[in-house]
């Protein structure tokens, strides 16, 4: 049985800002989410140069903040918030 190729998407104009170990930020950054994990993050340009055959979704973000990785920070501190 093969299996089914994953979604990809591609964010790029951002300001992102990662949650890894380097703090790394990105005034004009992109990621690339396949199905439901981070595949690549790095500048707009090299981004989208890399991914956007592939992409099924490119989404512009222009004058946003990404904070990747966040999510479970963020549900951690809601869980907090309703107990």
């Amino acid at each position: 049985m093969e299996r089914e190729r994953e979604v990809v998407s591609v964010l790029h104009g951002a300001m992102v800002i990662t949650m890894d170990e380097e703090q790394r930020v990105f005034r004009d950054g992109g990621i690339v989410i396949e199905g439901d994990r981070i595949k690549a993050i790095g500048q707009s340009a090299e981004i989208l140069a890399q991914f956007s055959g592939v992409a099924e979704h490119i989404i512009d973000l222009s004058g946003h903040i990404l904070l990747p990785g966040s999510g479970s920070l963020f549900d951690c501190v809601l869980g907090l918030m309703l107990v």
